[in-house]
């Protein structure tokens, strides 16, 4: 085949393949991008929790029978903490913030004897940041000193969101003030594995990427009044982590997640998953960057050849199949590996080079057609145009062999008539 000819399919191909490239990089496609690691997880579907996690839940029951408003009075947390610290839980870690003194002084001295007798108690501080005139004005909300002096530990419970709402990543740590404050649920598995707290640049700030468990109450959840009123065995808090959290919507507390944008986690369930991923050591990471480049580039390269060299419906059977075996590697990569191999971009660049190439044959041969059909109308009948279009190769010269019948015939006195007319 002539190179020539290969030219244009090539720069359409590798043009379209370019821009694709272009437009991940700078981020145009991340949402999209989201959406197929979103899908990702339903298809792995939920995992076995790989921590003992319990959570207490702040619900609506829990309001509706203590019928007190929010924020509850601190000595009601003093006793949950007693009679969770009673059961000998691992850890015990409050996703409630305690930054505001009481008008009360006692509920605070209530709260802070009850976190200093139990030894094992995690609190949960918040880090805000507020546009003003002068640039971002940030605070961070720590636990008031009586009651965190005597804490295992305290961090900020911050969950952010991607550009789409939802709630995939978290950070181990954040810094203010040149200050390093691990986050909650670092301080949490801290906690659990006994580990020392690490110090500066020990601790990354990049964002982890939550390798979640299962859609919204994927764990045990046990209501808060039912602790207070004795109506739980409190056997099963032994050696586990037990987080004290908000499910009421009322308490804006609850973000969509991969699994679910529809019915969203309580953020302290997702402080769990996080605790679940630091644990285990799984977290979500991204395939490495010079892969997918080169995974790109050739899927890219064997479509533009395929679009070209095969008939329409035969390189779509090719290129399907391509992009069929790309997303079953990434699903297992993503389902047994936990790697983030990017679809999106690989998929569309496959499927537009091939829809570009293919096109323009379309367009190419549509006009080659037109062309062919005026010229040969002037000299042929409409029937034997179209058999010249539907094979092109009669159109060669040096003609064809076949086997065919000739009838000579004469009309009577047509020799005379014919010398006595014109043409």
């Amino acid at each position: 085949m002539e190179f020539k000819k290969l030219i244009r399919p090539l720069i359409i191909g590798a043009s379209l393949s370019a821009l694709v490239f272009l437009s991940y990089h700078r981020g145009l496609l991340d949402t999209t991008e989201l959406k197929s690691l979103d899908f990702r997880f339903q298809i792995r579907g939920p995992i076995a929790s790989k921590v003992p996690i319990v959570l207490v839940s702040i619900d609506q029951d829990s309001f509706d029978e203590l019928n007190l408003p929010w924020p509850w009075p601190r000595n009601l947390h003093a006793a949950l903490i007693r009679k969770l610290a009673a059961s000998q839980p691992k850890v015990i870690a409050f996703d409630i913030l305690f930054t505001e003194p009481k008008a009360d002084p006692r509920e605070d001295r209530a709260l802070a004897d009850a976190v200093r007798d139990a030894g094992n108690v995690i609190l949960a501080a918040e880090y805000t940041e507020v546009p003003s005139d002068f640039g971002p004005r940030t605070t961070l909300n720590l636990p008031i000193p009586l009651v965190r002096e005597h804490a295992l530990g305290y961090g900020p419970a911050n969950l952010g969101t991607d550009r789409d709402g939802i709630v995939r990543r978290a950070r181990l740590a954040l810094a203010f003030q040149e200050r390093i404050f691990p986050g909650f649920a670092y301080q949490i598995y801290q906690g659990f594995a006994d580990k020392e707290a690490l110090q500066g640049n020990e601790i990354s700030f990049l964002p982890y990427i939550i390798n979640f468990r299962g859609p919204a109450r994927s764990y045990p959840i046990v209501p808060y009044y039912r602790i207070l009123r004795d109506e739980i065995d409190l056997s099963i808090f032994r050696d586990k982590i037990v987080i004290v959290g908000a499910f009421s919507p009322s308490l804006h507390d609850i973000f969509p997640t991969p699994f679910s944008a529809s019915e969203p986690t309580a953020g302290v369930e997702i402080q769990a998953n996080f605790v679940d991923t630091l644990v285990a050591n799984d977290p979500i990471t991204l395939f490495p960057g010079w892969g997918h480049h080169v995974i790109f580039l050739f899927l890219s390269a064997i479509t533009i050849w395929v679009s070209f060299h095969f008939k329409p419906m035969k390189a779509l059977a090719v290129v399907s199949i391509l992009a069929a075996a790309h997303s079953f590697a990434a699903f297992y990569l993503f389902s047994l590996h936990q790697l983030w191999m990017p679809m999106v971009p690989t998929f569309l660049g496959v499927l537009l080079s091939y829809g570009g190439i293919t096109l323009d044959n379309y367009i190419r041969e549509q006009k080659e057609r037109i062309r062919l059909r005026a010229t040969f109308s002037k000299y042929v009948s409409r029937d034997v145009v179209d058999e010249l279009l539907e094979d092109r190769e009669g159109l060669g010269l040096g003609g064809k062999k076949r086997h065919i019948t000739v009838l000579f015939s004469d009309i009577r006195g047509f020799t005379s008539m014919s010398e006595q007319i014109g043409p």
